[in-house]
């Protein structure tokens, strides 16, 4: 049904349950999967529109990603449950609740999480000015916080111009003190003062290379990416992340801090393999 992006789907009633959105498909002449705008969500979007004459939607101001039995066991959780704050926006109703880096949300008015989208889903339906209550796990206690939610700000990204010159003989010295972490396969090296001003970090070592389908590339950890914390300690130099990383058994889950080359900083947990 090419054009149908923005009509109604129904039900076999001839009731909307949603709002066509995209199929999967290389051409126009698909028949399969389509998606669609869910009508709870719909019927939010409408009355802001008649309302407000924009759509008004709650912001807690976090990034999040999910939490798997890796992460889990990194963070102390006895299993695979809630969203992982990897950061915060600086101002918004997160961060004046008192939330910080490392939460884990359980739950938001009572309602289990168990996938990023599930909180998003929850926000979206939600106005500036609700207070929402989430459960959160922070190093090993289960509190709780009151959160009222702000309006999403337009964002503004300054790209700033790299000037960077040659490196200097030391820089190149200490680029070529590679370490090779082989239980988790890939090989890091210390970062310049070029890339620590470049990239607005002044610690860390840089992953140089990644072996394909080892448990850094499975776990999301590319090349040129910037460890900056191990297990909550900072990572100076090579040698550092290798003694916290030697440190642990096989089975064990490292928490890294990683900034990733599109600017942002996560939270990666790995696992030392088992022999």
């Amino acid at each position: 049904n090419p054009g149908n992006s923005g009509g109604a789907l129904v039900n076999m009633n001839g009731e909307v349950i949603g709002i066509n959105t995209a199929i999967a498909t290389t051409n126009a002449r698909y028949q399969g999967y389509g998606f669609a705008v869910p009508v709870n969500i719909m019927k939010t979007v409408a009355a802001d529109l008649i309302r407000d004459g924009k759509v008004r939607r709650g912001y807690i101001g976090v990034s999040i990603g999910p939490v798997d039995q890796t992460m889990a066991n990194a963070l102390g959780l006895d299993k695979a449950q809630g969203v992982l704050i990897q950061s915060l926006v600086k101002g918004g109703a997160g961060e004046a609740a008192g939330l910080i880096e490392r939460d884990v949300i359980l739950s938001i008015d009572g309602k289990e999480l168990s996938q990023p989208n599930e909180l998003q889903g929850y926000v979206a339906t939600h106005h500036p000015g609700d207070v929402v209550v989430l459960k959160i796990f922070r190093d090993g206690k289960i509190i709780e916080k009151k959160v009222t939610l702000k309006a999403r700000e337009e964002e503004k990204t300054t790209v700033q111009a790299s000037d960077k010159g040659s490196s200097t003989d030391e820089e190149r010295s200490e680029v070529s003190a590679v370490v090779n972490l082989e239980s988790l396969g890939m090989t890091v090296r210390p970062i310049t003062s070029d890339e620590r001003k470049d990239v607005g970090v002044d610690k860390g070592v840089v992953v140089s290379d990644v072996k394909p389908y080892s448990e850094a590339f499975n776990r999301g950890i590319l090349s040129n990416y910037i460890i900056v914390e191990a297990d909550r300690r900072e990572v100076n130099s090579p040698s550092d992340l290798k003694r916290i990383i030697e440190a642990r058994k096989p089975g064990d889950s490292v928490l890294l801090r990683v900034k990733r080359t599109d600017g942002a900083t996560v939270f990666v947990a790995v696992q030392i393999p088992k022999k």
